[in-house]
């Protein structure tokens, strides 16, 4: 979101960025405040979590595990998977198989952004780490979003520059902390 700021009032551009900036334009400054996916590299970022979602994978249709309910990670080993493209180090590595305790992989195959994950999947190149809410948000023909057993989840935050001291912003950022605390 981009937030410009006159004497009367605050307009929101909205944007939408791929796995090349998980930080949605706050690095860059292209951004004001964002929804991001964390974990990120950048300490110059504040964030505060607004949800959490159950992590999933993706399935061709076609797939044995496809018509399940949840699915171990353990089942899953010795697949080629569909990974994001990112520069930022710990976004990246949270969205391997690896960060879900799978570490026997056949191949990986790079994706740029959660669309072309999906249509990866679809055409059956790979299985991919998604949420479970994927499938509200980008349903995909030939697409299943199948459960991960146990405790394993990821989440949505709004972030935004620590630095940044503009009014605005800064309104913004302690309404959604003030909001956040019991």
């Amino acid at each position: 979101m981009k937030l410009v700021r006159d004497e009367t009032n605050a307009d929101i551009t909205l944007r939408r960025y791929d796995y090349a900036d998980p930080s949605c334009g706050l690095t860059s400054g292209q951004s004001d405040l964002a929804i991001v996916w964390p974990p990120l590299d950048d300490p110059t970022i504040r964030s505060l979590t607004v949800a959490s979602d159950r992590r999933a994978v993706a399935l061709p249709l076609d797939d044995p595990l496809a018509g399940r309910d949840r699915v171990e990670p353990s089942e899953l080993a010795g697949r080629t998977w569909v990974v994001p493209l990112s520069e930022d180090r710990a976004w990246a590595e949270f969205r391997t198989p690896q960060a879900v305790g799978i570490t026997d992989l056949r191949d990986m195959v790079m994706s740029r952004s959660i669309e072309e994950t999906l249509e990866l999947v679809s055409v059956g190149r790979g299985v991919a780490l998604v949420s479970e809410s994927t499938d509200e948000h980008y349903a995909r023909a030939n697409v299943v979003i199948v459960p991960l057993s146990g405790n394993i989840h990821c989440s949505t935050a709004l972030a935004w520059r620590s630095a940044d001291r503009r009014a605005v912003v800064r309104r913004v950022a302690e309404a959604a902390l003030d909001a956040a605390e019991p």
